[in-house]
């Protein structure tokens, strides 16, 4: 928890604090590891990344709307044009997700802390 405070800029305390508060919400989990109770790890609950995909389900339709209002403003020949491009786009990005960088640490033995 100390890498990761540091990494934001903030208090150790401070995101203590923070960390406790979404795990009374239900959107985090605190673990120890077996070896050490003082090495505390985080990790999203399942509740937690059902919040954040809707919440960035949410925000992609907000930020999509005024572009699909511009778009109804086309007309038919630049649409297929714009539709080439964007299956060009799409062939691009599936690659890209294909692709899986796994940086894992070795397994750790971790304790739920409730």
């Amino acid at each position: 928890m100390s890498a990761i405070a540091q990494r934001l800029s903030i208090s150790q305390s401070t995101f203590s604090k923070k960390v406790k508060q979404l795990v009374q919400m239900g959107l985090l989990e605190r673990y120890c590891t077996a070896t050490n109770r003082k090495n505390i790890v985080i990790k999203v609950s399942e509740e937690g990344k059902n919040f954040y995909n809707y919440y960035a389900q949410s925000k992609q339709v907000d930020a999509w709307h005024e572009m699909f209002k511009e778009l109804d403003k086309i007309d038919k020949e630049s649409i297929q044009s714009f539709t080439n491009a964007l299956n060009i786009l799409r062939k691009s990005m599936l690659q890209t997700l294909e692709i899986k960088a796994v940086a894992a640490p070795g397994k750790m033995n971790l304790i739920k802390l409730d």
